[in-house]
């Protein structure tokens, strides 16, 4: 039986899901979507320097949203899975040539069985979740021993003070991960780390990408992101299953 204050905040933390779903569709119903198959290959190639497009792996996406790589990614044993995948169907969100099987549900609660997935996508998905630890064990459960797990979240590099107050203001994102919070949640998963990367390598670059876009909206996102510590990291995980 949980102890009363874990219940409390595993209410408190289903209560900023729901939030944070409820946001997350508003904004994806004035979303113009940009993402193609060819940009997701170079994204992927760009920040994990790797390449996912072997169609004869398995792949699976949680978190896929309306527009992530398994819906364009050609596969021949694809599965995209996310808890607004119905409301992207109900208003004809999802592209219709979309080759993947797309379920509704929650990673915490993963519908496979035990070792199906040779690789499984993780993208800007662990900070909107409700247990963050229960989805990652969920992940191994279903990858073969030696699967390799691509993900991709957003981590501050800020006092405690100051994340507290982003916090209170970033009611999209439930939770708010350091880079060594991140990896300490894979290791006691038993991921193994085998790569890393952030934004902050690529500064100059992503500076320059701004500028060219003429874009306001980016160049201050990317201010905002150098005050507030904030990078995107890029993790790739192999699955490492002693038991078998």
């Amino acid at each position: 039986m949980l102890k009363n204050g874990r219940c409390i905040g595993m209410k408190e933390s289903i209560k900023k899901w729901i939030r944070a779903q409820h946001k997350e569709l508003l904004h994806y119903l004035t979303y113009k979507c940009e993402w193609t198959e060819s940009k997701w290959i170079d994204f992927i190639k760009t920040n994990f320097q790797t390449d996912v497009t072997d169609l004869e792996k398995s792949m699976l996406e949680v978190g896929c949203g309306m527009s992530g790589p398994i819906i364009y990614l050609r596969f021949a044993n694809a599965y995209g899975l996310d808890p607004l995948i119905l409301d992207y169907y109900r208003r004809g969100m999802i592209p219709r040539n979309t080759s993947s099987s797309l379920i509704n549900g929650v990673g915490e609660f993963l519908p496979f069985k035990n070792n199906v997935f040779d690789i499984v996508l993780c993208l800007n998905v662990l900070d909107h979740v409700i247990d963050p630890n229960k989805v990652i064990l969920e992940i191994k459960r279903v990858c073969k021993k030696g699967s390799k797990v691509f993900i991709w979240v957003h981590v501050f590099n800020i006092p405690k003070l100051f994340k507290k107050f982003i916090e209170i203001i970033d009611t999209t994102h439930p939770h708010h991960f350091s880079m060594q919070e991140i990896v300490s949640l894979l290791d006691a998963a038993g991921l193994r780390v085998i790569y890393t990367n952030t934004t902050k390598n690529r500064r100059k670059e992503i500076l320059l990408e701004c500028i060219r876009s003429k874009k306001l909206k980016r160049f201050v996102k990317f201010l905002g992101g150098i005050l507030l510590g904030l990078n995107d990291a890029f993790i790739i995980c192999e699955v490492d299953k002693n038991e078998k």
